[in-house]
């Protein structure tokens, strides 16, 4: 197939992991599945998926590619600037594309977005886990009782928000999903259909932006149409990918930004929130932000470009050893060994 034009840029990684077609996916695919992308990247082929490029939210405009592929093997290059080290897709899709994407069979059985769909009672309350997680969090840096109203933008069928409903705090959260806001409305809560518009005039001492900033196209003016639903000196709760916990696994279409720990505390404190805490969990990290600082002082986070292609280069190096130990057979006793050391 022959994909849409490349602007020439440096390629930072050699592997064939991220720019064979033909390489094993990341995750286990069924043939239904592989179908899927298979359509999805012919219909990029054919031109019928537009895509666009964009100048980095710090401006600048010089790229080394990473990768063409996505973990799925869908065709999305990846790249990251060499100006602040932000990683990002480039060229991405459209507005137009992506809300088709978002809306599509491909995203929801290609990208296994049918687990959550039809929700029941048994699937929220495992998701509920992860919420009340995230509500313990917040109190660790944020007493109760700076907490007399909570939003959440991208909630699914809220169960970041039903712990602090179960508190007995007013909640509201938004989402472009209208099933996942009628199982969430019967759970009592106020769960409306769309972005942040959708809340009207309300603002909230809380606002949780969960595993949503990644996926938008314009930073900027998503952090303003958000923040506009801020109280003054509230707070903010982001969560999203850690690009310090680099892998090929991690790349998909459906994320636009890959962030650092600093890189989020740049973006936030250019809107004036101040971090209380920012702290890694695994693959994510998330971070508490208060709206208190003045947005002149934030200041480029330095040498995140250099952090970030390091740890890009120390995992390229890592799979071509992996690659060369299977092909030797001595993988499995590599591995048994590590293990033992542990």
């Amino acid at each position: 197939m022959k994909y849409p034009p490349l602007s020439p840029m440096p390629v930072l990684t050699k592997h064939p992991m991220f720019h064979d077609p033909a390489y094993p996916s990341e995750v286990a695919l069924s043939a239904a599945q592989m179908e899927k992308i298979d359509s999805f990247n012919e219909k990029i082929s054919a031109g019928e998926i537009e895509f666009e490029s964009a100048p980095c939210p710090c401006g600048g405009d010089r790229f080394e590619l990473i990768t063409e592929f996505d973990r799925y093997r869908v065709w999305q290059p990846i790249v990251v600037c060499t100006e602040c080290g932000l990683v990002q897709c480039q060229p991405r899709l459209t507005e137009p594309s992506l809300q088709w994407f978002y809306s599509s069979d491909f995203f929801r059985e290609a990208y296994n977005g049918d687990i959550l769909i039809p929700m029941t009672d048994a699937k929220f309350e495992r998701l509920a886990r992860g919420g009340r997680q995230r509500y313990e969090r917040i109190l660790e840096h944020l007493p109760s009782s700076k907490i007399g109203s909570v939003g959440e933008v991208g909630c699914a069928a809220g169960w970041n928000l039903y712990p602090f409903h179960e508190a007995g705090i007013p909640i509201m959260g938004a989402d472009f999903g209208p099933h996942m806001i009628e199982f969430g409305k019967t759970k009592g809560m106020d769960l409306r259909v769309g972005d942040m518009s959708a809340f009207g005039d309300a603002k909230f001492d809380l606002l949780i932006l969960s595993h949503v900033i990644e996926h938008v196209l314009d930073l900027d003016d998503f952090m303003a149409r958000a923040l506009c639903h801020l109280n003054p000196g509230g707070h903010v709760y982001v969560e999203v990918p850690d690009i310090a916990d680099f892998c090929m696994g991690a790349f998909q279409t459906a994320h636009i930004y890959y962030f650092s720990m600093a890189h989020m505390d740049h973006l936030c404190a250019r809107f004036g929130l101040a971090s209380l805490a920012t702290r890694n969990i695994g693959p994510f990290f998330y971070g508490v932000y208060h709206a208190d600082a003045d947005a002149s002082r934030a200041v480029p986070p330095p040498d995140e470009y250099a952090r970030v292609r390091a740890s890009i280069t120390k995992f390229e190096r890592r799979e071509w050893a992996k690659g060369l130990l299977r092909r030797t057979g001595l993988f499995p006793l590599c591995r048994y060994l590590v293990n033992l050391v542990r």
